[in-house]
Parts: C-alpha cells; sequence; structure tokens
C-alpha cells in the first residue's frame, strides 16, 4: 500500500476557513485521535511528545507557538498528556543546556499558558538524560536516544521545513533524528570531515562560533586563512552555516550519503517502541535557506506553500521537497533567475551540499509509494501512485467540449464543481526533466464538466 501524504492549502475565503481550522482538518485527516489516544490495557501514565523546534535566539521564522497550541488542543481532546520537547543543541549557543533551552523557548512564546502543555528538555539539563537503542544498522548497532523521548507512548512530531547548510534541507526526518538525539547522539551523526577549501578570505566569523576553538586564523601568502584542527572537531557544522563564501565544505566525497544514512538509523531509533503511534506533520512556511539553529533568518526562497501531514515521514520530507521544486521563487538562487520552478533550490541556494532525501526504505521506515490527498472542505482526496522520493506526476486539464486527448493513454477522472468553487491544479511544467509540480487555481462555472488526466512519471531517485 502506498503511503499516504495529506495536504492542506493557505489559500483562505473565509474566517472559518484560517490556518488553524486546517491544522484541524489535517490533523483529523491524519487520524491523529486514534494514534495518540490512552491504549486502554496499558498501566504507564499515557504521555504523548509534541517534538517541536523551539528556533535559536536572533531567528524569528520558527514555527508560531499558536499552531503548536492547535495540535496540543487535539492531543488533549482524544484524552492524552501532551508535552512539548527538544533537546540540547551540540554548539554553544542559547540551547547548549536545558536551562538556557528552556529559557529561549519562553521568550519565543513557548509557554505552558499559550501552547496548553508544559516544555520538557528531553535529554535533561546537561543532555545526559538518555539510553541506548538497539537498531543493529549498517552505521550503529545502537543509537542514544533521550529519556524524554522514550517515555512517551505516542509522539508527534512537527516540523518546519526549510533549508540546511550540511542537509540540504531540514523537515520531518532530522526533527526525529537529530532533534530526539543528546549531544553524544549529535556526535555521533555529523562526522568529522571537516575542510577548508579556496576562497577563504579569512573574515574570521567561524573562528568566533566553533564551540570546540578547532578553528583559527593564520598567515599564509595570499593573506588570513582559516586553519582546522581536526582533533578538536566534533563536527557540529556551525562553521559552514555562517561562511558566506562557501569556502568550508566536506573532506570525503560520500560523507553527504553517509550523514543521510546515519540520520536515517537514529531516526528509527527514536521511532521504536511507538510503531502506529506516530504522526508527522510539516509547515512549508518561511521557507528559508538555513535551519532553525541559525541565529538570524534569511529572506524566504518561496512563497508559503501550506500544511502537510502523514504517519510516513520519508513520504512527507518527499512531497515537501519536491512542492518547493515546483514553487516559483521569491528571488534569484544562484544561476536561477527570479520566479524559476522545476530544480532543486537548497542545493542551488548551498552549492556545495547535495540535497539528500534519506533512504528510508533501506531500513524499513518508509513503504515504497506515497499518495497525496488535499483536505480542502470541498474536494474529495485524489492523486495516486508516484515514485518514491520524486513526488512527480503531470496533470492534463481538458474542458469537456475538447475532443483531442494527446498521445497519453491512461485513466482518467470526473469531477463536477459548484459554480465558482476554487480548484488546485498541477499542470505540466516546461522548465526541464526535473520540472516537479507547478500549481494553478481555476475558476470553473457551472454546469461545466472537466477531466483531469493523472500521469505519473518515473524519475531516478537521488
Amino acid at each position: 500500500m502506498p503511503s499516504t501524504v495529506y495536504f492542506a492549502k493557505l489559500a483562505v475565503k473565509n474566517p472559518s476557513d484560517n490556518k488553524l481550522a486546517k491544522i484541524r482538518r489535517i490533523c483529523k485527516a491524519a487520524e491523529l485521535e486514534d494514534k495518540v489516544k490512552p491504549l486502554a490495557m496499558s498501566k504507564e501514565d499515557q504521555v504523548v511528545a509534541v517534538k517541536v523546534h523551539f528556533g535559536e535566539r536572533g531567528n524569528d521564522t520558527y514555527l508560531h507557538p499558536t499552531f503548536v497550541r492547535e495540535v496540543v488542543d487535539q492531543v488533549h481532546a482524544a484524552g492524552a498528556r501532551p508535552y512539548l520537547t527538544d533537546t540540547c543543541t551540540l554548539y554553544k549557543a542559547f540551547r547548549h543546556n536545558g536551562v538556557d533551552h528552556l529559557e529561549t523557548a519562553y521568550l519565543h512564546g513557548f509557554t505552558p499558558y499559550v501552547v496548553n502543555a508544559p516544555v520538557v528538555i528531553a535529554d535533561g539539563v546537561l543532555s545526559h538524560a538518555w539510553k541506548e537503542v538497539p537498531v543493529n544498522l549498517k552505521h550503529f548497532q545502537s543509537v542514544k536516544i533521550a529519556d524524554g523521548i522514550l517515555a512517551a507512548n505516542a509522539m508527534v512530531v512537527i516540523s518546519h521545513f526549510k533549508g540546511h547548510a550540511f542537509g540540504g534541507f531540514g523537515g520531518a526526518l532530522k526533527n526525529l533524528a537529530m532533534g530526539c538525539a543528546p549531544q553524544e547522539g549529535k556526535i555521533d551523526q555529523h562526522g568529522r570531515n571537516i575542510a577548508i577549501r579556496d576562497g577563504c578570505i579569512g573574515c574570521g566569523q567561524c573562528v568566533k562560533i566553533c564551540p570546540q576553538q578547532a578553528l583559527s586564523l593564520i598567515k599564509t601568502e595570499k593573506g588570513r586563512q582559516c586553519s582546522i584542527d581536526k582533533k578538536r572537531c566534533f563536527g557540529c557544522y556551525e562553521c559552514m552555516s555562517v561562511c558566506k563564501q562557501g569556502a568550508i565544505g566536506i573532506d570525503l566525497p560520500n560523507e553527504y550519503d553517509e550523514f543521510s544514512e546515519r540520520m536515517v538509523e537514529y531516526a528509527c531509533g527514536a521511532l521504536k517502541g511507538k510503531e502506529g503511534r506516530l504522526v508527522f506533520i510539516n509547515f512549508l512556511m518561511n521557507i528559508t535557506p538555513q535551519c532553525d539553529c541559525a541565529g538570524w533568518s534569511d529572506p524566504v526562497i518561496v512563497p508559503d506553500i501550506g500544511i502537510l501531514a502523514s504517519s510516513d515521514p520519508v513520504a512527507l520530507d518527499t512531497a515537501c521537497f519536491d512542492l518547493v521544486s515546483a514553487t516559483p521563487s521569491l528571488r534569484p538562487i544562484g544561476d536561477h533567475e527570479c520566479h524559476s520552478t522545476g530544480y532543486d533550490k537548497f542545493q542551488a541556494e548551498h552549492p556545495n551540499t547535495p540535497s539528500r532525501i534519506c533512504r528510508g526504505h533501506w531500513h524499513g521506515i518508509s513503504p515504497v509509494r506515497i499518495s497525496c490527498h488535499l483536505t480542502s472542505k470541498w474536494l474529495s482526496p485524489f492523486v495516486d501512485t508516484v515514485k518514491p522520493y520524486m513526488f512527480h506526476l503531470r496533470w492534463k486539464l481538458l474542458w469537456w467540449k475538447q475532443k483531442k486527448w494527446s498521445s497519453y493513454r491512461l485513466p482518467y477522472k470526473h469531477l463536477k464543481f459548484d459554480f465558482f468553487q476554487e480548484l488546485l491544479c498541477i499542470i505540466p511544467n516546461p522548465c526541464g526533466p526535473q520540472s516537479l509540480l507547478t500549481m494553478t487555481k481555476c475558476w470553473l462555472h457551472w454546469p461545466m464538466l472537466i477531466r483531469i488526466r493523472l500521469t505519473p512519471r518515473a524519475l531516478t531517485a537521488f
């Protein structure tokens, strides 16, 4: 069976269709209540971890607390006891320990009075509260998962989908892997293969941010340049995020693939014991090139797209990635002009960092296919059969009077709509072989009949 991804677009036509109403609707579609409700036979306390990123100080594009509150209210309605949680960071900023992390969460509005749930730092005050979870996979026999994650009976993972300097992008999988691991687990995932490339101008920004003092400035024939002490480096990659010249990268060519694999294996450990009691919600809003761990917020690269939910984190991140790739950009990115579509915008923003859809099916996280459903009140679920990782569908819109059906010979559906109702359509994109989805709005007059033809297109997974 293909995995299902539910999609709620952000267009609002009346007050009852605001973002909070959309969150309630998508939670219902994803069957959140059934997945988090207390187990009848369990003697343990029925607690639900709501995994969320509170945002670094100085960042202003993290998820709004009122959106999180709406999800928390849905958990309360199921009779469970939710708590918001995250883990301490590897880099030394304002979330490096439990005290600073809790203060940062409160400063950003994630207080019990706003989100209707307590806030718990999952790995404790000094990131020492964790246990080994056996996974027996390629890179790890066991992984380190925070106690606050393991203690929960169910988990709702709320993620802000955005770019990332090393992972390409961050969504549900990264929120699971890095966000559920203590500092030692984050070190395990990152690796230590930082290299200084040509182009360093000796600005010293990376030296200031390095938590291990592994970077220093030295004099060379070309002037000041950065140097790295690999014995001290533990691979937090903060230096990559602040280097505006793109002069800091990875030493090994296959390190990007292995990093993705290590993250997937940690995600497996975070999911253990909660099978069938997991919901993942991604917000495609304020899509910036950098992670919310950055102490700043760059201008967004595409307009806000919508809210997606699934019980499959790989399918969910795939759908989000493809929607971002298909949405026209708001500014020039790399060699691409403004309003361009059909390319990997995260890799264009970070040329040294190829985006990777983590190969979750290797370890049984995800089935091979996914499907996507709109959660609008007036439109029944649609879309069928897509290739793993590449959510590539081409749609043909043909008016009922038109007789020429082109050369495609695939099944089609008949849909009838009321006067001036809005239909979200996906049409072919002429921008190249890797073009994905282009969204447009069509106003249909009664009693016009429209035929929609689905054309799944296989594309090589990357």
